[in-house]
């Protein structure tokens, strides 16, 4: 049986990101009726997966230029691969995706993991200035493109309520937390460490909370030495790395692992 082209794509996301690679990339390898290609981030290390192909084409620093021209190295690699399906979890690539669609007729499938207009308007990934029309722009793509994507999936229940411009044609896939299944010997060498080893992970910011995790793991090392905390991580905020270098670097119980670097996701695990 012939096997359809598919992309997952993404800008930021790494190659071997959970979703992308682990839940969407290897459950869809399971039907036996798809060639997964998937577009990502730079990783050292790629997976071994006999019927995934990684294309790790983007590696810039989160404000530079190399991110501009971004879409159009994936819409090079589109035609490329020449896909049947694509799916995307960016608001960065849904131009040179519904483009894909107008001159090819593929169907096309918006992973939507966050609201990007909240996390650009509140946070401060951008200068404050700047923030409303930044997020303004990316929910205008937003709405105007409905009228070529095919569907939608909403990586939380709640964005049912929160998007207007996906509804009637969206299914739910929530973002959950995938289990380990450690080994015994993991186990046991987890029961026996005399240190209480508390991490922080995901995107290192301000606002997902890592300084309150490093002042509330500063207060319990008070009431007891033992108490360790790792920060795993990758920061795309200069400014934001270097306050968080500071805040621990008289602290020997808080180590920090990334910052300026993606962490593999098998790493983090």
């Amino acid at each position: 049986m012939k096997k359809h082209k598919l992309v997952i794509a993404s800008v930021l996301k790494p190659v071997d990101d959970t979703r992308m690679y682990e839940k969407l990339g290897l459950s869809l390898g399971q039907t036996n009726k798809y060639e997964i290609n998937i577009i990502g981030f730079y990783v050292k290390k790629l997976p071994k997966a006999g019927n995934i192909k990684f294309h790790p084409l983007f590696k810039f620093k989160r404000l530079n230029i190399s991110r501009l021209v971004a879409p159009l190295k994936c819409f090079k690699k589109y035609l490329q691969l020449k896909p049947k399906l694509i799916i995307i979890n960016t608001h960065e690539l849904l131009i040179v995706t519904i483009l894909y669609k107008i001159l090819f007729g593929t169907k096309i499938i918006y992973d939507i993991r966050e609201n990007y207009f909240r996390n650009i308007l509140y946070t401060n990934s951008f200068p404050y200035i700047l923030r409303p029309l930044i997020a303004g722009y990316v929910r205008s793509k937003e709405y105007l493109s409905r009228l070529f994507f095919d569907h939608y999936f909403l990586a939380e229940r709640q964005y049912e309520k929160e998007f207007s411009f996906s509804r009637g044609k969206s299914t739910i896939i929530e973002n959950k937390y995938k289990p380990i299944d450690l080994k015994t010997e993991d186990k046991k060498k987890t029961r026996n460490t005399p240190e209480i080893n508390l991490i922080f992970t995901g995107t290192i910011a301000e606002s997902t909370g890592v300084f309150e995790c490093i002042n509330f793991a500063k207060k319990l090392h008070k009431k007891d030495p033992s108490v360790r905390l790792k920060i795993v991580g990758y920061c795309s905020i200069s400014a934001t790395l270097n306050w968080l270098k500071k805040t621990i670097e008289h602290t020997d119980f808080i180590e920090l692992e990334g910052g300026e670097k993606l962490v593999a996701h098998n790493k983090v695990l």
